[in-house]
C-alpha cells in the first residue's frame, strides 16, 4: 500500500525508475508564511480517497486515505497533472505525506484533524498509519528518494478546499525535513477516482511512451 501512495503523490515530481538511496540531504523545507500557506514559489496539493473495504493480505479492511503532495516550485494546474504520470519535473524538491486509516471492524473513519507518527511497518491492518518521502529530481528528471523512518505529521484542518498542517520527519539517510503547509484540495481524477481499493503501480505507470520531462 505505501508503494501505491508513493507512486500516486509521486505524479508531482516524478514516478518511476528512481531510487531510495541517497535522498535529499536537507536540513528543512522553507518556512511557511505569516498565515500558515507555504512560501511564495511553493506548490501544494491534497487529494483524498473515501471509504471502501479492500482485500489486504487476506482480510476484508475498511479504509481511507490523505495525500499530500509538496514541492519547492510552482507547478501550474497542479490539481490537473496529479493523474497525468506522462509528465515529470526538473530540478524540483518534493514532500510526499501520505496517511491511511484502517478498520478491520467497522467503516473506517475519514482522515481528520490530528497528530500522526509516522509507522513505517505497522503491526496490524487497524489504525492510522503515516508514511512520508522526500524527493528531488535532476536537470533531466531522474528522481532520488529518502523514506522517512520517523517522526510526526500535524494536521489542523482538512476542509472541502483546503488541507492545513506541519510535519518533521526523520529520513532514512539521517537528514531532517520539517515545515507546514496549506494544500488546495484537488478532486481525484485517477482512473478509478477515489477507489483506494483499485490503486496499483501499473494504474500510475505512464503507457503513452517515454514521459515528457519540463
Amino acid at each position: 500500500m505505501r508503494r501505491r501512495f508513493i507512486c500516486l503523490a509521486a505524479a508531482l515530481v516524478a514516478c518511476g525508475g528512481s531510487s531510495t538511496t541517497p535522498g535529499p540531504s536537507t536540513s528543512s523545507e522553507p518556512g511557511p508564511g505569516p498565515d500558515g500557506s507555504p512560501p511564495p514559489g511553493d506548490t501544494a496539493i491534497a487529494f483524498t480517497f473515501t471509504q471502501k473495504t479492500c482485500r489486504v493480505q487476506g482480510f476484508d479492511v475498511s479504509q481511507t486515505g490523505l495525500v499530500i503532495a509538496l514541492a519547492d516550485r510552482v507547478i501550474a494546474n497542479a490539481c490537473s497533472i496529479i493523474a497525468d504520470t506522462c509528465v515529470q519535473y526538473r530540478d524540483v524538491q518534493g514532500t510526499l505525506l501520505l496517511v491511511n486509516n484502517f478498520d478491520a471492524l467497522g467503516a473506517a473513519a475519514a482522515v481528520g484533524p490530528g497528530t500522526y507518527p509516522v509507522n513505517v511497518a505497522p503491526a496490524s491492518l487497524a489504525g492510522t498509519f503515516v508514511f512520508a518521502t522526500a524527493q528531488r529530481t535532476d536537470a533531466a528528471c531522474t528522481a532520488t528518494r529518502s523514506d522517512a523512518r520517523s517522526g510526526s505529521l500535524t494536521l489542523g484542518a482538512v476542509s472541502a478546499g483546503q488541507v492545513t498542517g506541519s510535519y518533521d520527519l526523520t529520513l532514512q539517510d539521517g537528514s531532517r525535513t520539517a515545515g507546514a503547509f496549506t494544500a488546495t484540495r484537488c478532486a481525484n481524477t485517477f482512473a478509478g477516482g477515489d477507489d483506494i481499493c483499485s490503486l496499483s503501480a501499473s494504474s500510475v505507470a505512464c503507457t503513452a511512451g517515454t514521459p515528457s520531462c519540463r
